[in-house]
């Protein structure tokens, strides 16, 4: 069960990130783990007319039906944690004064391969 677990989620994540590269996002890391903490993927985007960069964390939630709003999927405590580990990240790459997001992508796994992605952008507010 663990390893069909792991298995949609690395298949979540693919999907993810080949969908926001089509976006025009730009991966830079994925997979950044501290103690109790992990980022699945980390984008670099282009913002404004001064080349300015935004860095994008992304959490990435797979799921093979639609019961639950991809929104609520995401608990206060996960977000914590994702919070702290972007700026973890942030240190780690010496990013001190950057602009940030953290964003939620949901990917919908149906029979035959098919999927649906929603990408919910700056969820911290």
């Amino acid at each position: 069960m663990k390893d069909e677990r792991k298995r949609k989620g690395k298949m979540g994540q693919d999907k993810a990130q080949k969908y926001l590269e089509e976006k025009g996002l730009v991966l830079v890391d994925q997979n950044f783990t501290i103690w109790g903490g992990e980022l699945d993927l980390i984008f670099m985007q282009e913002v404004g007319q001064e080349n300015e960069k935004e860095v994008i964390f992304v959490e990435v939630k797979t799921r093979t039906n639609n019961l639950v709003d991809v929104a609520e999927l995401l608990s206060y405590s996960q977000l914590k944690t994702l919070l702290r580990t972007a700026e973890a990240w942030l240190m780690k790459n010496a990013l001190y004064d950057i602009d940030w997001r953290i964003d939620l992508v949901g990917v919908l796994s149906h029979k035959g391969g098919k999927y649906e992605i929603e990408w919910i952008q700056d969820i911290v507010v």
